[in-house]
């Protein structure tokens, strides 16, 4: 049997100095202490984060956009996926896809990830900005035995489809 890279997706919002930063500060961070571990980088289309990016080449895949599909292949594929800061209106849409295959999600504590993210359980939460403690949840997430990783993925499809159910009862379908 093949054994698996480490995978995690960070779901960008390079317009936010905030975010590239947590983004750059907490990548090399991760690489030091997670083995063979493979970032792909969604979302990026500010040249200078792109450069800053290109250094860690080929660990870290930088993929400028993609379909809702290219993105569910994504998420399915990852061990985690990131959301370094909480700018958009649909970010509870991203979490509720990457629960629907079984991906945890990290994000910062504020608003809906603390609603939606149980630490531990579905994923972790950090200050936000604070790209050490960020880190630290992803190496945290992959010290723990792989049958621990697999019940969060389980957890994370259970309430994916708890959220679908109560979706179609509050919708009358």
């Amino acid at each position: 049997m093949i054994d698996q890279c480490p995978t995690v997706i960070f779901v960008a919002d390079d317009v936010s100095p905030t975010s590239a930063s947590v983004i750059l500060q907490s990548i090399p961070m991760m690489l030091r202490h997670v083995e063979r571990l493979q970032v792909t980088v969604l979302g990026v289309r500010e040249e200078r984060l792109l450069l800053h990016l290109r250094q860690y080449a080929p660990v870290v895949r930088v993929q400028r956009g993609a379909d809702r599909k290219e993105i569910q292949a994504l998420f399915a594929a990852a061990d985690l996926t990131i959301i370094p800061l909480a700018w958009r209106e649909d970010l509870p849409v991203v979490i509720q896809d990457s629960f629907q295959v079984g991906a945890p999600v990290v994000g910062p504590a504020i608003g809906d990830f603390s609603e939606l993210i149980r630490e531990g359980e579905t994923g972790y939460l950090f200050p936000v900005g604070d790209a050490a403690t960020l880190a630290a949840k992803v190496i945290l997430h992959f010290s723990l035995l792989a049958d621990e990783r697999q019940r969060m993925r389980r957890r994370c499809g259970e309430k994916a489809q708890a959220h679908a159910k109560q979706a179609r009862y509050t919708n009358g379908t």
